[in-house]
């Protein structure tokens, strides 16, 4: 089965000194003690046995994120639109798409992000402690 693991991006992206300085600076960050561990582990497959169709169905099937709430109202809560946490999203669902073994809709990526481990210490729970916080 093909794969992409982190010695392959980093052999591809970290290649100079100032480079491979920022991946240390990162790695060490300490908003990065869960993170770094996790992304330094993971393997990439899914993505590779995705069809286009694949990505159609999950466009045709998904719900939009915000719902039905109007895009000014949800824009207007800055603390929510600045919001930055420790996991980019964008680890958060690759994992969740090696997880789940497909491209999510935005249900199941949420469903990841509320009721898997990983996903509610990447996304979840942090995502309820900002709204706590931001309510």
């Amino acid at each position: 089965m093909r794969e992409t693991t982190v010695e392959d991006v980093l052999g591809l992206f970290c290649t100079s000194a100032s480079t491979r300085e920022r991946f240390e600076g990162w790695k060490a960050d300490p908003r990065r003690v869960e993170v770094a561990p996790l992304v330094l582990a993971h393997r990439t497959r899914v993505l590779y046995l995705i069809a286009e169709e694949d990505i159609e169905g999950v466009c045709r099937d998904t719900e939009h994120a915000l719902g039905q709430v109007n895009r000014a109202d949800g824009e207007s809560v800055r603390e929510i639109v600045d919001w930055h946490p420790d996991f980019a999203f964008t680890h958060t669902f690759h994992t969740c798409v090696e997880r789940i073994g497909a491209v999510p809709t935005y249900q199941q990526f949420r469903e990841f992000a509320l009721h898997d481990a990983d996903g509610q210490r990447m996304l979840g729970n942090p995502s309820k402690e900002t709204i706590r916080r931001v309510v």
